[in-house]
């Protein structure tokens, strides 16, 4: 489950992801629309990843017979956007998002690019067993291994991530 502040984020997400996802047999698909014709055409698509913004999962999971419980992973991009002070609503949905994923075992990736007080606090009362990393263009950390591949196409870059999540 990726969940993003904005549809066009999603949109942006769902293309690489695609990309990523080719000739593997993983399916992503998007909300982007909570139109019960749209809902009744998503639930006969078998997904393994699903990218939307918290108000359209929050009404997908209330309007329809969808379950998170199988959910493995939950990716929160651009998380800062989450708790700017006008959007308590992203918070409040992402609460009840999280309730939904009843899979003790899942994960989370949070990425951002700055962090806050209420996203720390937040990232405190929600998540366990946690690890913080801060990435700087111009530092690298001496605590990760890095490695440079040249690859000829952009085929060859998606298979060569291909390669390194398998």
């Amino acid at each position: 489950l990726i969940i993003t502040p904005t549809r066009e984020l999603a949109t942006q997400i769902l293309s690489v992801v695609a990309r990523l996802c080719l000739d593997t047999g993983v399916r992503a698909h998007i909300i982007t629309s909570t139109s019960e014709e749209k809902l009744a055409v998503f639930h006969k698509k078998k997904s393994n990843i699903l990218i939307s913004t918290p108000m359209k999962i929050k009404h997908f999971i209330e309007h329809s017979e969808m379950s998170l419980k199988n959910v493995n992973w939950i990716v929160l991009d651009e998380v800062d956007k989450f708790f700017e002070e006008s959007n308590q609503t992203f918070q409040d949905d992402l609460d009840e998002i999280l309730e939904a994923c009843e899979n003790p075992k899942r994960k989370f990736a949070l990425f951002s690019a700055t962090t806050s007080r209420e996203m720390t606090a937040w990232v405190h009362e929600k998540l366990h067993n946690f690890a913080t990393i801060n990435i700087s263009p111009n530092m690298p950390v001496s605590t990760i291994q890095q490695e440079l591949k040249y690859v000829g196409t952009e085929a060859a870059k998606l298979q060569v991530i291909r390669d390194i999540f398998r």
